[in-house]
This record gives structure tokens, C-alpha cells and sequence, in this order.
């Protein structure tokens, strides 16, 4: 004979599927990475502004390589830093 659900088996019913739907969707976000983008994905790109951790000055990338970077002051001048010097000292502006 077939059991007659009653309220509270129906609100057991909806919290476990509920729940199962929540636990998906954790897992996919947790999986996912952000934006879209895979961590290999390089944020650097010319034109990007960013500021020097410790002196706080900003400046704009003017051309990547595959080690070093060229970044430009905002009065012009250029100098070359490390990918390792942009990851430990650098901050996106």
C-alpha cells in the first residue's frame, strides 16, 4: 500500500533536493576557477596600470615578454622588471 505524504514529508522532500541542488552548484563554483579563466590565463596585458607595493607609485605596462616586463612612469621614462618582480611587488591598480 502506498504511504500518503503529509507536510512535513514534503518539506523533507523539498530541504533534500534543496540541499543536493546547493551542493552541486559549490562544487561547480569550487571547480570552475573565477571568470571563466584558467589559472595559467595571463592578466598582464600593455596599457594595464599598477602600483608598486611598498612605494605606492603607479605605473602602466608598455610591452610584456616572456620574462620581463616594461613598465612606464607617468612622466614617460621606462625600466625593466622581472614577471617574479611583478608577482612579489606589484599589485593590480
Amino acid at each position: 500500500m502506498a504511504k500518503t505524504l503529509n507536510e512535513r514529508d514534503i518539506i523533507k522532500l523539498f530541504r533534500e533536493e534543496y540541499d543536493k541542488q546547493l551542493v552541486s552548484v559549490i562544487e561547480e563554483l569550487d571547480t570552475s576557477g573565477y571568470s571563466g579563466q584558467d589559472a595559467d590565463t595571463d592578466v598582464l596585458s600593455v596599457g594595464l596600470k599598477i602600483r608598486h607595493s611598498k612605494s605606492n607609485l603607479r605605473y602602466a605596462i608598455d610591452s610584456i615578454g616572456m620574462n620581463d616586463i616594461i613598465l612606464k612612469t607617468p612622466e614617460g621614462d621606462q625600466f625593466t622588471v622581472t614577471r617574479q618582480e611583478i608577482e612579489k611587488d606589484y599589485k593590480l591598480d
